[in-house]
């Protein structure tokens, strides 16, 4: 899903989007899911490279250019058209990065390889820590000649130590930040060359936070997406990385799920098929087991319908105060609530509501075409406010003041706006509330301002 949502944002922008890959890559992403690369070069089926040296085959697509171009890694998504005079620069790099000691110890760990063969001019740099780091999510530029040597200097590495043969073949030295990042940075500054940056601020090697580089929710106002590293592993960027495919390419979205049934089981397997467990609450789980059976009669085209609007609330949430204030809130017409006994509230608070100390007093349940085939949404007195209040839609300010005078009197009017805009956000994130705009605006500027004949 990553990758086709990047492939199908860079395609509004770039008239030629080309991919370098395996036989097996160009089945699945063309053969199984359309993406809409203008060209397709098969050219790693006899690859040589260990897994743990992955940054190999980025440096070798570089080789292979003989065009200005900009390679973008496949976790990264372009909600906004790349400015031209980046694109005229000698050498485009995402970021400069700050090494501290998390760069240092991969350095210090490869210098200590026993009979390590480097260059002088790479080996000077790193034992005096005088070397920098670009981080190549995004790389390229105009001066195709510095990126033929630049890969010319890590096959070298390569054949100067073996560095592909079973020696190195569980090693821990994390290699490809040196040979790719700090090889590049030390090159570049050599010659004399200042790249261009996608991202303006120098950004600490081990400092890349979420909510700055994979926020979703403000898809359509950032420049890129990029989910580095760890970001991968959040279940939350995961799931909004699906909602946004959803949102923005469901015919897409549909040929990915397709592949998958096992992780769209309200698609695949049928409601008589789903698992339905809440242990140490019987009473709970026989009201669920029913609830989740009763969504059979829901169609999956429905659901998905339902979905996508759920979806569309992450873009509504990226807006500013005055556009949140012209949205409409309705409540999401499939979610059922499910009320939970005194006894019970206990055992459902500590295997929904992690990190909250309060129980629920009830459970919104909706179908949901990502996962288990269901969800289940605690409900606090906040949150049961809301939906008494959206029996009938209601613009999000006339909400947010009504459910401002259901709060303690002695709380001020700022600290009241803030839990509003907060227990409203938890709705719509969750699904159970959905939002509508007023007028719905395409996501991307139109064809006509695409970079021609720039190779992506």
């Amino acid at each position: 899903m990553s990758w086709a949502l990047s492939a199908m944002t860079l395609r509004q922008y770039f008239d030629r989007l080309e991919l370098y890959t395996d036989s097996q890559g160009a089945h699945v992403l063309i053969d199984l899911l359309g993406l809409p690369y203008t060209e397709v070069k098969v050219v790693y089926d006899h690859f040589h490279c260990l897994s743990c040296h992955w940054a190999l085959s980025k440096v070798t697509t570089y080789s292979m250019q003989s065009e200005p171009f900009i390679h973008i890694d496949g976790d990264i998504y372009l909600p906004q058209l790349i400015d031209t005079v980046t694109l005229k620069s000698p050498l485009i790099v995402q970021n400069e990065e700050q090494c501290t000691d998390y760069y240092g110890s991969m350095v210090d760990r490869l210098l200590g390889v026993s009979g390590i063969k480097i260059v002088p001019e790479f080996r000077d740099a790193m034992e005096k820590k005088d070397y920098a780091s670009y981080n190549l999510g995004f790389c390229g530029g105009t001066d195709i000649d510095f990126f033929g040597r630049f890969a010319e200097s890590v096959f070298r590495f390569f054949r100067d130590n073996d560095f592909n043969s079973d020696r190195f073949r569980n090693d821990d030295i994390s290699a490809n930040v040196i040979f790719e990042q700090i090889f590049l940075a030390i090159m570049a500054r050599r010659e004399g060359i200042k790249p261009a940056v996608m991202w303006p601020e120098k950004i600490r090697d081990n400092g890349y936070l979420s909510e700055v580089f994979s926020d979703m929710i403000h898809f359509d106002r950032r420049p890129f997406i990029h989910i580095l590293g760890g970001m991968k592993r959040r279940k939350d960027i995961c799931r909004n990385v699906e909602l946004t495919l959803l949102r923005l390419y469901p015919d897409v979205w549909r040929r990915v799920a397709a592949l998958f049934p096992e992780r769209h089981k309200l698609l695949s397997s049928g409601i008589s098929t789903l698992v339905v467990s809440a242990p140490g609450s019987p009473r709970y789980e026989a009201a669920l087991r029913d609830t989740v059976s009763s969504f059979a009669a829901i169609s999956p085209e429905e659901a998905i319908t339902e979905e996508r609007g759920a979806a569309g609330n992450i873009a509504c949430l990226g807006k500013s105060g005055d556009g949140r204030s012209e949205l409409t809130l309705r409540l999401n017409p499939l979610m059922r609530i499910l009320p939970i006994v005194e006894a019970e509230r206990e055992t459902v608070r500590a295997r929904l509501c992690a990190g909250r100390r309060t129980a629920p007093l009830s459970v919104a349940v909706l179908p949901s075409v990502i996962g288990a085939g269901y969800v289940e949404i605690p409900l606090h007195t906040a949150e049961l406010n809301i939906i008494t209040l959206l029996s009938s839609p209601m613009a999000m300010a006339s909400l947010i003041e009504a459910l401002m005078r259901s709060f303690y009197s002695s709380a001020s009017q700022d600290k009241a706006r803030e839990c509003a805009h907060r227990i409203i956000e938890y709705m719509l994130t969750a699904g159970a509330v959905i939002a509508k705009q007023k007028n719905t605006e395409a996501p991307y500027k139109q064809k006509e301002q695409c970079n021609k004949n720039f190779i992506v």
